[in-house]
């Protein structure tokens, strides 16, 4: 009997946690898919859409019954609303299609457009509010009905336009929708307009007639500033310019190269693009890696950085493209046996060092070291491998290497080749057109 009460008990408390972090994820909006943001704004859009056709059904009914004046401009400025909600929807709408032959990037740019005509929008109603308040000032208020009638309905607007305003604004900033977030901003506008609606009905009720003009004019412009943000970003994008949050990643991506060096071996990330589509942020960045770097191991390394700069900048995707380098002046070794190449990496008699222009394809200098290690009974390999890193050897051209030499070899960032002919002269002239390939495994057990 206890035991299945604790049973239950844990159960209870999986439950709790799995609850916990379901709600945790969602508020930090972490893995999110592209599809869960686009439903999201398609979601957000529509309350917005709503809320403004309520709005704006019932104060022109209101203004009507009340013969407020006020009431119905703010009417027609929610009626603006409306067709910018409608816009951003239909943005949000076409951005969710599967991409095709025609369209390979898909529609994100849609909503870019949505925001382009969100802005004009915007900017129109702010110039007939300026025109509008410039005449109210001059003209008389028509006599108010039912004041408190007219002050509820401003009232309930103000509470409802504040609470879709910060709604709209976070679900925007979450899913880096430009148009949600400019109707966020516009619609905290809207909370300030009733409020201001509201002050001038108490005004037009005591006869002041000229606050609701000034007060018209001041709103407009606010509004009209929004409006060239929104057109001046939304117009950008479409350009597919370079986002402010480059900088933060590119530095980001400085500190990662720091991790991902060592030695004199240097890694670094070059040509950081980022581009918006929609409310995603692409984009892409070259790693130059130096030749004789185990990939295998760089890429998981990568693939960990990939995803931390796509966490913590909010990246729909960032594409890694890996470049090879090659130093243009190397120095190659070829072990020899009666000058020609030896059958035995650390039975060679001498080596020979040829140091090389890989740019000009041209040989600068050549050298031969005896190998001082011929005899040695055990480990030879070995104790060859660590005088050539020592002579700081680039490459290694042999016929059959042991397992110990070439793991020492390259985890010094020397670069081992598998020779394709006993011809000194054809093993450098294959060196400098390409035509040698690494060495994956070891040919030998022992030296």
């Amino acid at each position: 009997m206890v035991m299945g009460q604790e049973e239950k008990q844990g159960k209870r408390e999986q439950r709790k946690k799995g609850e916990i972090e379901k709600h945790r994820r969602v508020g930090t909006n972490k893995g999110i898919s592209s599809e869960q943001k686009l439903k999201q704004g398609v979601k957000a859009a529509n309350l917005l859409t709503t809320t403004s056709l309520l709005l704006t059904i019932t104060k022109v009914i209101i203004g009507l019954i009340t013969n407020s004046v006020v009431l119905l401009m703010d009417a027609l400025h929610n009626g603006a609303d409306l067709l910018t909600s409608i816009a951003s929807l239909v943005g949000l709408k076409i951005a969710q299609r599967k991409p095709n032959k025609r369209f390979p990037y898909g529609y994100y740019k849609a909503e870019n457009i949505a925001a382009f005509l969100i802005a004009l929008f915007i900017i129109y109603g702010a110039v007939e509010g300026i025109i509008e308040g410039i005449k109210r000032i001059s003209e008389s208020t028509s006599l108010l009905r039912m004041p408190l009638l007219a002050l509820i309905t401003a009232f309930i607007s103000i509470i409802v336009s504040y609470y879709i305003a910060n709604h709209t604004r976070k679900i925007g900033e979450r899913i880096n929708s430009q148009s949600l977030i400019a109707n966020g901003k516009e619609r905290l506008l809207d909370a300030v307009s009733s409020l201001i609606v509201l002050i001038a009905i108490i005004f037009s009720y005591y006869k002041i007639n000229y606050v609701e003009g000034i007060s018209t004019i001041i709103i407009a412009l606010f509004v009209l500033k929004i409006g060239f943000e929104t057109i001046w970003e939304s117009t950008l994008s479409l350009m597919d310019y370079n986002p402010r949050e480059s900088k933060e990643v590119e530095g980001f991506l400085k500190k990662k190269e720091k991790e991902l060096g060592r030695k004199n071996i240097k890694i670094r990330f070059d040509g950081l693009k980022l581009r918006r589509a929609g409310p995603f942020l692409l984009g892409e960045v070259k790693v130059i890696i130096p030749e004789g770097i185990n990939f295998k191991v760089l890429s998981e390394r990568l693939n960990e950085i990939k995803e931390e700069v796509t966490k913590k900048f909010n990246l729909e995707s960032l594409l890694i493209i890996p470049e090879l380098e090659r130093k243009r002046i190397v120095r190659v070794v070829i072990p020899l046996t009666n000058n020609e190449l030896s059958e035995h990496f650390a039975r060679a008699s001498e080596f020979l060092i040829v140091r090389i222009d890989t740019k000009n394809k041209k040989v600068l200098e050549e050298s031969k070291v005896n190998n001082k290690f011929l005899k040695k009974p055990v480990r030879a390999g070995l104790s060859v491998a660590n005088d050539l890193i020592k002579r700081n050897i680039d490459y290694l051209i042999t016929k059959e290497i042991g397992e110990i030499s070439l793991h020492t070899l390259r985890d010094n960032s020397v670069i081992v080749l598998k020779a394709s002919s006993k011809d000194v002269k054809k093993l450098i002239s294959d060196f400098m057109n390409n035509k040698l390939l690494l060495f994956e495994k070891a040919s030998r057990k022992k030296e």
